[in-house]
């Protein structure tokens, strides 16, 4: 019977740099996934802070090595999110190109940690 494992072994061939790239990723995320938790005032609060709550433990699972990829796809999945509702529910399709710049950069994190 097959092993399904969830979790990554983890590689320590350039631990420094994964940690750069991890922890990069971990801060900006961390930053923008607080900022949801504050006091404005508005419609649709109870999304704010979902999106806060994924973000935040997005951030924090890539930094833990065994749960990098985990915290990668759900940051990945967070950014997809945002660029579908800022293009089709509110209808700004110009400002979902900076969720797809982080996209773009959370997939590249993704990308380097992969196993050769």
């Amino acid at each position: 019977m097959a092993d399904l494992n969830l979790l990554r072994e983890v590689d320590d061939r350039n631990p420094f740099g994964h940690w750069i790239l991890r922890g990069g990723v971990a801060i900006f995320f961390l930053i923008f996934g607080l900022e949801k938790f504050s006091n404005e005032p508005g419609t649709h609060v109870w999304f704010r802070y979902f999106t806060g709550v994924v973000e935040t433990l997005g951030a924090i699972l890539a930094l833990i090595p065994r749960t990098a990829y985990i915290g990668i796809g759900l940051l990945a999945c967070a950014m997809v999110g945002a660029m579908l509702i800022l293009a089709l529910v509110i209808h700004d399709p110009a400002s979902s190109i900076f969720p797809g710049i982080f996209l773009i950069g959370v997939l590249a994190v993704g990308w380097s940690l992969r196993r050769s």
